[in-house]
């Protein structure tokens, strides 16, 4: 087997395995995707907000096309086509990611796949890259722009392949506006670093031999241009501008919009990487891009945990030039082959298991096979003819336990969702429905229009921040809930029986409560 069939069997593996340690849920933005995608299929591109309760906010809808595509694709597949598809470029992404590290690091395969290895476990567990959202694709686009801007500086591509860059800018600002601004980042990044003089560069950095800079100058400004079109204009390219304003209390609501920190694990470890790549500048020589794209990136990262997707993506790879002398020193290759790195491996999927779970005794099948490999593995170690064909075999078993999980995914199932639609005689979307941003996206999967959904950061860019100022106090405990159930008179109520406001119900006036399940609970307003 060739070394590059071996690459290819080893990413297969790994992003498996990574699927599998993520789990097989559905995103909460899928649904409201999925019910954007509905409404533009049946009504055309918005210019007001379709799905919200009053919904007459001017919104700029920055997924538009992703929705679009992605309701397409769910009719004629259900949501496992959707999932599949989003899956494979999940896998591009690593593979690019891989490629580059070979790259740069001067075909140093055994340290490019440790890197790999660690860019996978935080990309995809902790960072959720492998979900049914736009970011998968868009991350995908982007890494395969910073994957050609590098090959054209090293004078491996003709600097003609730049001009791919317009058609990416184009299907970019489309399918998700919000990522569209680091595509001009990225080419700006590398644009600088040729347009400086390399004698003042020399003395602190490497100097570039293929600097590029009419192409790379001509690809930024037809970039910029082709980020007009697109239905909203400049609206869609300055999205992620508008939306980093925020409004008070994004940081104390929203788990992806934390501040990094040592109070949450995640936090913890990615603090801990960026430690690792300064320590990693400061000791070896380095491309100023390099540089650049590192500290801005950790910048982002430590602003909010989302941010954290863009220093793997576009700041981890460099590690790979940092090191490629390592292998002279530390033999990465047979450090992999022994089996205490394997039993690590094998404690820490014992570990993600009971964390999975409440009842120690009932461990997912899928770890349970995973496990069974890897023992197996150990056991036929010293056995060098047999391994060969075990870690074959432990791979395609990864493959068919993606199989086995993929016919579970099924159409959403909300039994207090339907458990109102089936109460109610008149259209959904005439029902005034509260529902917060959690419960808000399955509710307009189903038809309705709730009081609010996964994208508070409408309320930040178009001035309607009052709502949801309103929902953080009620949600705060500040606002009393029956003036609030007064000034909106809702007919049914949906949340998460462990919440205040949940508790608070108990004791309000015109409601009583109608359905309760394990998760959910909802109240009825009298008059129906």
């Amino acid at each position: 087997m060739t070394s590059a069939l071996r690459s290819y069997v080893f990413l297969f593996a790994l992003y498996a395995l990574m699927l599998i340690i993520c789990g097989y849920t559905i995103d909460n933005d899928t649904y409201y995707l999925l019910a954007l995608g509905r409404s533009i299929h049946a009504d055309g591109i918005p210019t007001t907000d379709p799905l919200i309760m009053d919904g007459n906010y001017p919104v700029v809808i920055q997924q538009w096309l992703y929705a679009f595509l992605l309701w397409s694709l769910y009719q004629a597949t259900g949501l496992l086509g959707t999932y599949l598809v989003s899956m494979a470029a999940g896998f591009l992404i690593l593979l690019v990611f891989y490629r580059l590290c070979v790259l740069v690091s001067d075909d140093n395969i055994a340290l490019c796949r440790v890197l790999t290895v660690y860019f996978a476990l935080f990309f995809y567990p902790i960072i959720s890259g492998a979900a049914v959202r736009p970011q998968v694709f868009s991350s995908a686009l982007l890494i395969c722009a910073l994957f050609l801007l590098e090959r054209v500086a090293r004078g491996v591509s003709r600097p003609q392949a730049l001009l791919s860059l317009v058609p990416l800018s184009i299907l970019l600002i489309n399918l998700h506006a919000a990522m569209w601004p680091f595509l001009p980042f990225l080419i700006g990044v590398y644009l600088l670093e040729s347009l400086l003089p390399q004698h003042s560069l020399e003395k602190y950095f490497l100097t570039q031999r293929h600097p590029e800079k009419n192409f790379l100058l001509g690809s930024l400004l037809a970039v910029l241009l082709t980020g007009f079109l697109n239905p909203y204009g400049s609206g869609a390219m300055l999205y992620s501008l508008q939306a980093a304003h925020g409004v008070a209390h994004f940081h104390d609501v929203i788990g992806e919009m934390w501040h990094l920190s040592f109070q949450t694990f995640s936090g913890s470890l990615i603090i801990a990487v960026t430690f690792l790549i300064a320590i990693a500048y400061a000791r070896h020589a380095s491309y100023l891009r390099y540089l650049l794209l590192s500290l801005t990136t950790i910048l982002l990262s430590f602003e909010s945990l989302r941010s954290s997707q863009h220093l793997f993506l576009f700041g981890f790879f460099p590690l790979a030039f940092l090191w490629r002398d390592i292998h002279s020193c530390f033999h990465f290759r047979e450090a992999l082959q022994k089996p205490p790195l394997l039993w690590t491996i094998l404690f820490l999927l014992v570990v993600t298991a009971l964390q999975q779970v409440e009842n120690i005794k009932m461990i997912p099948p899928p770890y349970v096979i995973i496990c069974i490999s890897l023992g197996l593995l150990l056991t036929f170690w010293r056995r060098k003819e047999k391994l060969r064909a075990i870690l074959y075999g432990a791979t395609l078993c990864l493959f068919l336990l993606l199989a086995w999980h993929g016919k579970q995914l099924n159409d959403a199932s909300f039994p207090a969702l339907t458990a109102i639609r089936n109460d109610i005689d008149v259209s959904p979307q005439e029902v005034r429905l509260y529902a917060d941003f959690t419960e808000g996206a399955p509710a307009e999967f189903f038809g309705f229009k709730p009081y609010m959904d996964t994208r508070p950061e409408i309320f930040a860019i178009y001035g309607h921040d009052g709502r949801w100022n309103e929902f953080y106090q009620l949600l705060a405990g500040r606002l009393y809930y029956q003036d609030f159930l007064n000034v909106y008179r809702f007919d049914y109520l949906i949340m998460r029986g462990d919440t205040s406001l949940a508790e608070d119900m108990k004791h309000a006036t015109g409601y009583t409560r109608f359905f309760e399940d394990e998760t959910y609970v909802v109240y009825k307003r009298h008059e129906h």
